[in-house]
């Protein structure tokens, strides 16, 4: 069954899923129930044109580096058993606060240096799309991910591919 929910909603569940994994120490593969995902679909990795997952992946650690981040830090929960999503990437990072909200401009930034525009988003959530893809990235603190250390807060990035209708 498809359910259809704003993209808003849809990326702060993924946001504090990913989180919550990350957190955790665990990739999706490693909770028990999840389906495996799929192979893209023909019309769908079309409708993506050359702007691919591998590619909206790699703009990601790139804005993430260039703000002053070690993409190799945080992890990804997209994965399993080896495969990547076709349809998402999501990467997190525990780090300072400071250093958290310091580099969430500089990504914002750097992704619009790679040519993604800018999205309005409510509630400190920075918002991009390009081409059918949509990223929301923010920062988590203690007050909403209890298991974070004092002084630490939770940076996300989450891209989901939305073919239109």
């Amino acid at each position: 069954m498809y359910v259809r929910t704003k993209l808003p909603t849809a990326a702060a569940i993924a946001v504090a899923g990913a989180a919550a994994l990350a957190l955790a120490g665990c990739t999706a593969d490693q909770q028990g129930g999840a389906a495996k995902p799929s192979a893209p679909s023909r019309s769908s990795t079309a409708a993506a044109g050359a702007f691919t997952r591998d590619t909206v992946e790699q703009e990601v650690r790139e804005a993430v580096r260039r703000a002053g981040i070690d993409p190799g830090r945080g992890q990804t929960t997209t994965t399993r058993d080896g495969r990547k999503h076709p349809t998402m990437v999501d990467w997190a990072v525990a780090v300072d606060t400071g250093e958290a909200d310091r580099s969430l401009p500089a990504i914002g930034a750097e992704l619009e240096r790679l040519g993604w525009r800018r999205q309005p988003r409510d509630g400190g959530l920075l918002g991009y799309e390009k081409s059918d893809w949509h990223l929301v990235a923010t920062v988590m603190g203690k007050e909403k991910l209890a298991e974070l250390h004092d002084g630490d807060s939770m940076l996300s990035l989450v891209v989901m591919h939305h073919s239109p209708d």
